[in-house]
């Protein structure tokens, strides 16, 4: 479990690095990116119907996530 904590921190500093970079070169909050950054995955795996406004996009792609997340987590439990 320590060394999956490690390795979530390193992954978790080079991708912090990664978007503050991006930020910089396209003048963007992070926030935003991040935003953008749900929308397109999951538009590329078609969770939404074409009518819905963004701020539903993120929000309907941030359950689906936390769903994912919870269901890895309580297989590696088990």
């Amino acid at each position: 479990m320590q060394e999956k904590i490690q390795v979530h921190l390193v992954i978790n500093k080079h991708l912090n690095s990664i978007l503050e970079n991006l930020s910089n070169t396209l003048g963007r909050t992070k926030s935003d990116l991040i935003k953008e950054a749900i929308i397109l995955l999951a538009d590329r795996y078609n969770f939404f119907s074409k009518n819905e406004t963004p701020e539903a996009k993120i929000m309907k792609a941030i359950r689906n996530l936390t769903k994912s997340q919870n269901r890895s987590l309580d297989y590696e439990h088990n």
